[in-house]
């Protein structure tokens, strides 16, 4: 059940344009929050929801450098979606 309840959670992730979006950002590697928002054309306030959501989905992986949020693709959590 949890893995079908996973897959959902990342499926309705995906159905927001600006989360795909966000994704094509982050996939090339590590971004803070500030440069992911400024790429997109979204506030920082609006791209950091995105984010969680991505990353409550296992869609998006957080690290931390001091003070930022870097958010990269999680393979992982595609992997799943894929299969």
């Amino acid at each position: 059940m949890e893995a079908t309840e996973n897959i959902d959670a990342a499926l309705r992730a995906l159905a927001d344009q600006n989360r795909r979006a966000i994704l094509r950002v982050i996939r090339s590697g590590p971004q803070p929050v500030g440069a992911v928002a400024e790429t997109v054309g979204l506030s920082q306030q609006t791209t950091s929801h995105h984010l969680r959501t991505l990353h409550k989905a296992g869609l998006a992986a957080l690290s931390t450098d001091r003070t930022r949020h870097l958010y990269a693709v999680n393979t992982d959590g595609l992997a799943a979606v894929r299969s």
